[in-house]
């Protein structure tokens, strides 16, 4: 079920930059159990850009 939500945004998300990024990175932290800094690394090196601003904050809260 989580995995389907996550591609459903990934394709209404045009740029896929913020939100899609944003979920990405609290799945793979979920599942595999990377740090907020590891996954938006990942994900930056994946797709330059991605997980900036408010959305980064977010993630750094939601693992502390």
């Amino acid at each position: 079920m989580q995995e389907k939500l996550v591609m459903q945004m990934w394709m209404y998300d045009t740029a896929g930059l913020g939100r899609t990024g944003t979920l990405i990175a609290c799945y793979i932290m979920k599942h595999y159990k990377f740090t907020a800094a590891e996954a938006i690394a990942w994900i930056r090196v994946c797709r330059p850009g991605s997980v900036i601003g408010p959305q980064q904050e977010f993630l750094i809260e939601y693992v502390t």
